[in-house]
């Protein structure tokens, strides 16, 4: 087996606010730059998305849902040529497998 064939796959995650309250929190936490208003995903929609600065963004984002009433949605890209395309975490089994 190749080498590279055996090591761990690569993801860039993203998050797209729903409202105008979630971006000002997101806009915050982020540079400016992490900013990507023009993003083409899988769907073939350009979609305004942040460049998450890795995980851990999202587990706090995650954390801080309810208390803040974020609206979002998680997109996530296999590096370095996959599609962006939304992710969906439904059980708590999936979300500790994406996160180790």
């Amino acid at each position: 087996m190749p080498q590279n064939a055996r090591q761990k796959a690569r993801y860039k995650w993203y998050v797209e606010p729903e409202d105008a309250a979630t971006n000002n929190v997101i806009s915050r936490l982020l540079p400016e730059e992490n900013a990507c208003p023009e993003a083409e995903c899988n769907d073939g929609k350009k979609h305004s998305l942040w460049a998450c600065t890795g995980w851990t963004l999202i587990g706090k984002l995650n954390a801080s849902r309810v208390d803040l009433r974020l609206r979002y949605q998680i997109w996530v890209k296999k590096l370095p040529y996959g599609a962006i395309r939304p992710i969906r975490f439904g059980k708590k089994k999936i979300l500790q497998r994406v996160a180790a």
